[in-house]
């Protein structure tokens, strides 16, 4: 779903639809353009849809099937230069099982309460 303004576009990726909503809606609400995704594998599809046109995508990392980190690995080879926010809610004991490489546009942050987390963008 693309909500329409007039900023650049930001792709927002979560399951959980009231996060997706409330993210959609502040990104909104600052002026960007917005369109959302109910997982990694609809957030695939409308990345090849809008690959010119997304300059970041913001993740849920833990989705059923195709989780954030993997989602990165995805769209990182459709368009390496994409920047690439994972979050997570969940507290303690979140690890990730891939870093990508120095010249990636990513970051990691490991809960939305904790200032510990990953973050790496050259």
């Amino acid at each position: 779903m693309l909500r329409e303004e007039r900023g650049e576009l930001i792709m927002v990726v979560d399951d959980e639809a009231d996060i997706r909503d409330m993210a959609a809606a502040m990104l909104t609400r600052q002026g960007y353009r917005v369109v959302v995704a109910n997982g990694g594998s609809d957030a695939i599809a409308l990345f090849i849809q809008h690959r010119r046109e997304i300059r970041l995508v913001i993740s849920d990392l833990h989705m059923p099937g195709i989780d954030g980190m993997m989602l990165t690995r995805v769209l990182q080879r459709i368009n390496p230069a994409v920047r690439i926010l994972v979050m997570s809610g969940m507290s303690g004991g979140t690890t990730l099982d891939y870093v990508p490489d120095r010249k990636s546009n990513f970051a990691c942050l490991r809960t939305y309460r904790s200032s510990r987390g990953c973050a790496r963008r050259d």
